[in-house]
């Protein structure tokens, strides 16, 4: 009797010194799920896009500035991806596209990568590009598109307050595959 109590004793005992060296875990971040949701046209003068139903289409005035100006909000995310539509005049292709890859490249000294992606869709008449910006950054993601004659639209996403870059890694994901999708689908008038 006394050797099965002393064993468990014993054992009790050993699990509760065993266990008062507690180590708790690190915070955690949600798990984001994308929701499914449909698209639908934004239509403007100068072209017309497919974008998510979560997001609102705000235009902005900018009396002093040329071209149209336009936010892609997600209120759930408090993300924005504003949108500049400049119309191309003749020489004026070039310098729209050095300043997209200067804005995208003004990062360098907080980004720790750039990846540049192409898109084309000659049925449509459109190629743009996507700059992915890795690290503490402003702006993750910019894009741009033309038919490289008479339109240009060029974006950058934001969002509304500081960030830190992994835990919002999916809704940028997200964000990104609509950018594709306005890429993909721009239609020029």
């Amino acid at each position: 009797m006394n050797r099965v109590f002393f064993t468990i004793s014993g054992l009790l005992l050993l699990i509760v010194v065993s266990c008062t060296d507690y180590t708790p875990k690190p915070m955690g971040y949600n798990r984001i799920e994308k929701p499914v949701y449909s698209y639908r046209v934004y239509s403007t003068p100068y072209f017309t896009f497919l974008f998510p139903a979560i997001a609102k289409i705000e235009p902005q005035r900018h009396d002093s500035l040329p071209g149209h100006w336009f936010d892609i909000t997600y209120p759930k995310y408090k993300a924005v991806v504003h949108c500049t539509y400049l119309t191309v005049q003749k020489d004026s292709i070039r310098n729209f596209f050095e300043d997209s890859h200067r804005l995208a490249y003004s990062h360098t000294m907080r980004a720790e990568d750039i990846n540049v992606s192409l898109f084309s869709n000659p049925d449509h008449e459109v190629m743009g590009a996507i700059y992915d910006i890795g690290g503490d950054v402003a702006t993750p993601i910019q894009f741009c598109a033309t038919d490289s004659l008479s339109h240009f639209l060029r974006g950058s996403l934001y969002y509304q307050e500081k960030v830190n870059p992994d835990s919002i890694e999916p809704i940028t994901r997200y964000i990104r595959d609509d950018i594709v999708q306005i890429i993909e689908s721009i239609k020029w008038k």
